[in-house]
């Protein structure tokens, strides 16, 4: 069983909090740091910016305002960086501009749905598709034809393509890649000041030629403000070798 590195002291580290999250705009969902399900609960109870976007009779872009404005708030998929909706609130938001609309009256039926324009639908395809969501499970998302769907993805592909060709492309890629190299440079910089140091590798490599023990070391350190002298190391534990 490894140790621990600390001193006589026993003195444990500090471990920094996570920070909270932003007061405005849209939060992540939970992070399954035990367990993917939480993520996956979390997405199931939610839905899309084009579904909450057909939830209220509006477009793509009156959602982003609605956003901006902050009247909706959705929360981040950490897996797909898709923003996804509480339908409660979308609920909330759609009967007050029922009533807005209404003249503030309880009992107005709902509005229906407004019909997308051309650009909306394809503003909610791509975005979907990004995404990462197939195109018949974008069928039944968006309520649309499949033919509509179709025109609009292969409409994607094709500009997705343009964009790979774009001069600003490779341009990145090259800047990418400079980095990288500089990157690898500093670590094999790093690595061979390292391997010269008696210490690297000390508390699994060190064997006490009396008892036998491996990887229980420690090294006298002095503070140089007080000369207070003290040991840093890896002890054994209580009643046992490391």
């Amino acid at each position: 069983m490894a140790g621990k590195q600390n001193t006589r002291t026993n003195a444990s580290p500090l471990r920094g909090a996570a920070p909270p999250p932003a007061a405005g705009g849209p939060q992540a969902l939970p992070t399954g740091a035990r367990s993917n399900n939480v993520e996956v609960q979390s997405a199931r109870v939610r839905v899309t910016r084009a579904k909450a976007a057909r939830s209220l009779g509006v477009g793509i872009s009156t959602v982003r305002r609605m956003e901006e404005r902050g009247e909706l708030h959705p929360a981040i998929d950490p897996a797909t960086r898709e923003r996804l909706f509480d339908p409660g609130e979308i609920a909330r938001v759609a009967a007050s501009r029922d009533r807005e609309v209404c003249g503030g009256d309880p009992t107005a039926p709902p509005m229906v749905a407004a019909v997308w324009t051309e650009g909306d639908l394809a503003a909610a395809v791509f975005e979907l598709l990004d995404a990462g969501q197939t195109l018949v499970s974008i069928v039944v998302e968006l309520h649309a034809p499949p033919e509509q769907i179709e025109k609009a993805a292969q409409a994607w592909c094709r500009l997705k393509e343009q964009d790979l060709n774009s001069p600003s492309v490779p341009a990145s890629i090259g800047r990418l890649r400079r980095q990288v190299a500089e990157l690898v440079a500093a670590y094999k910089g790093l690595k061979r000041r390292l391997d010269g140091t008696p210490q690297v590798g000390l508390g699994d490599n060190f064997k006490c030629r009396t008892c036998g023990v491996i990887g229980s070391v420690a090294l006298p350190v002095r503070c140089t403000a007080c000369g207070d002298e003290t040991e840093v190391g890896w002890w054994p534990p209580a009643g046992g070798n490391r």
